[in-house]
C-alpha cells in the first residue's frame, strides 16, 4: 500500500502547512492551496514563494502539515528538491489550479516520516 495515494483526497483537498528554515535555523511557515500527489512526491507550486524557496534551496529538510478537523491530519516530514525544468515542473505547469499564475518552480517533497492524527 501507498500511504500517500491512500491519503490523496485528504492531502489534495484541503490547505497545507509548509515550514521550512535557513541554514541558521531561522523558521518560516506558509500555507498553500494546491497539493499534489505524484508518483509518490508532493508537489507544491511555487508561484509567489521568496523566504520558501531560498530556505529550500540552503536546507532541505522541510515538514508539512495537511488535513481537516473532521478527517485528521497528517504531520510529514522529508526531504525537497526546488526544480524550474522536468516533468514535476511540467506536471505543476499544465495544471488548470496554475492557470494564470507565474509557476516558477516546484517543491519535489520526498516524504521521510508520516504521522497520523486526529
Amino acid at each position: 500500500m501507498n500511504f500517500l495515494n491512500d491519503n490523496k483526497k485528504l492531502i489534495e483537498k484541503n490547505l497545507i502547512f509548509v515550514s521550512t528554515s535557513s541554514k541558521l535555523a531561522i523558521p518560516h511557515v506558509i500555507v498553500c492551496q494546491d497539493c499534489k500527489v505524484f508518483e509518490n512526491k508532493l508537489l507544491i507550486t511555487d508561484n509567489y514563494m521568496e523566504i520558501t524557496k531560498n530556505n529550500i534551496l540552503e536546507n532541505d529538510n522541510i515538514s508539512l502539515c495537511v488535513g481537516s478537523l473532521k478527517n485528521g491530519f497528517l504531520y510529514i516530514s522529508g526531504k525537497v528538491d526546488y526544480k524550474t525544468s522536468g516533468k514535476y515542473y511540467n506536471f505543476v505547469k499544465d495544471l488548470k489550479e496554475n492557470k494564470g499564475f507565474p509557476c516558477k518552480g516546484v517543491l519535489v517533497i520526498t516524504c521521510k516520516k508520516i504521522n497520523f492524527g486526529k
